[in-house]
């Protein structure tokens, strides 16, 4: 007879590999699970983790194979060419979150019967990735999303439109840039390119559900949500958001708002994002793409001054012939590596976890979204009329008045 033991082995998958603290949530062995075994589930703060059946699963490895936790140190390149740059055209700029350059480079796979593949909002303020394949539909992936992007089902698409034999262009953060390779099995495809962001952290989509219902509530309705709005394209390299209530657009400055703020200050993330092995300048991807803070230190008169300029590094030879079917849509001039990351600190290490990250996000559960922004307001009621005042004042003031400061 066998032993109770046998009958309730524990089997070997990636939930006994790899613990719900360092899942990035990516959702690429749920992907590959053949047998049904994988399904995504939720943490305590939302979060999107793995659960499998034991009960269904064959131990066959293929999740293990699969998850870009445990592949993080694979494939990885220092990049081979570093350049500031900014879409030459303005209205283009605009619609964007920094300089434009993904709106290039989607636009040139495009052009060449490709697709696209990046996130936007869906069914009501849900991020998720979706496929374009046409300029007119290119515009729901551009621009920032402070929320994690549910990806699933999203690698499998990538895979039959890659059979077909088109280009394609996945763009996300970098642990969903490597779980697309480890799900494909392989990091080279002639019609596959790869572009990722500098990630600093991801909130749950949860969250954000919670925040914007809030937000409805306290402003008597809400049409559409944009992180990173520019009011103009000279915009500089300013960091707003906007709204649209009844067909007005409103816009703020983020140290305004309880999630914006709680979101640039590193305060929600999930938490794999604090111990994440993909902040290096050792990429997954073919090109990171960045915001290039203080350029005007390192790059006199190669821009306008209210340029948005991105910090671009191609990573592989498949990302700098990329970049030269794109040159002549940008103006880019090189730039110095240190230069870049001395600005973007999760190209050398992730977020540092803050110490009251974990008290926030315990109040939002207990006590609602409504409690985290009303003690948020209360806490830092100066910080927000100064900025409230400073979205009035002109641009030039603006800038006379941060470097007094």
């Amino acid at each position: 007879m066998e032993s109770a033991t046998n009958e309730k082995k524990i089997k070997n998958n990636v939930c006994r590999q790899v613990s719900s603290d360092k899942c990035c949530g990516c959702s690429a062995c749920y992907q590959i699970c053949h047998f049904g075994a994988i399904k995504m589930t939720e943490d305590e703060y939302g979060c999107r983790v793995p659960a499998v059946d034991d009960d269904v699963c064959v131990e066959c490895g293929m999740c293990l194979k699969t998850c870009p936790i445990l592949h993080s140190d694979e494939n990885r390149n220092r990049p081979i060419g570093c350049y500031a740059a900014t879409n030459k055209s303005l209205e283009e700029s605009f619609h964007c979150s920094s300089g434009g350059i993904f709106t290039a480079i989607a636009e040139y796979v495009i052009n060449e019967g490709g697709i696209v593949c990046g996130a936007t909002f869906a069914d009501g303020f849900r991020v998720r990735h979706i496929m374009v394949d046409n300029m007119n539909t290119l515009n729901q992936i551009k621009k920032s999303k402070y929320v994690q992007s549910d990806t699933t089902d999203i690698y499998k698409k990538v895979k039959a439109f890659l059979a077909e034999g088109r280009y394609l262009l996945f763009s996300g953060t970098p642990c969903q840039v490597r779980g697309l390779y480890t799900f494909l099995g392989l990091q080279d495809h002639e019609k596959l390119l790869t572009v990722d962001v500098v990630c600093h952290g991801v909130p749950s989509q949860l969250l954000f559900d919670d925040y914007i219902s809030h937000f409805r509530n306290i402003n008597h309705g809400l049409d559409s949500y944009t992180f990173r709005a520019k009011r103009k394209a000279r915009n500089g390299m300013k960091c707003f958001f906007s709204f649209d209530i009844n067909e007005k657009k409103h816009f703020r400055n983020w140290p305004e708002d309880s999630y914006n703020y709680y979101y640039m200050m590193g305060k929600t993330y999930r938490e794999s994002c604090y111990s994440c092995p993909f902040a290096s300048v050792d990429r997954v991807s073919d090109i990171t793409l960045c915001d290039y803070w203080s350029w005007e230190k390192y790059h006199v008169g190669d821009f306008d001054e209210l340029d948005c300029v991105s910090g671009v590094l191609l990573n592989t030879h498949s990302g700098k012939q990329l970049f030269e079917e794109i040159k002549n849509s940008i103006v880019y001039v090189p730039a110095n590596l240190d230069d870049i990351v001395r600005h973007n600190g999760c190209l050398v290490a992730p977020t540092e976890k803050p110490s009251d990250r974990d008290s926030i996000l315990r109040d939002w559960q207990e006590k609602g979204y409504a409690f985290v922004d009303d003690t948020f307001r209360k806490k830092y009621k100066m910080q927000r009329m100064k900025y409230a005042i400073m979205r009035q004042l002109p641009d030039r003031l603006v800038d006379i008045l941060a470097r007094l400061k």
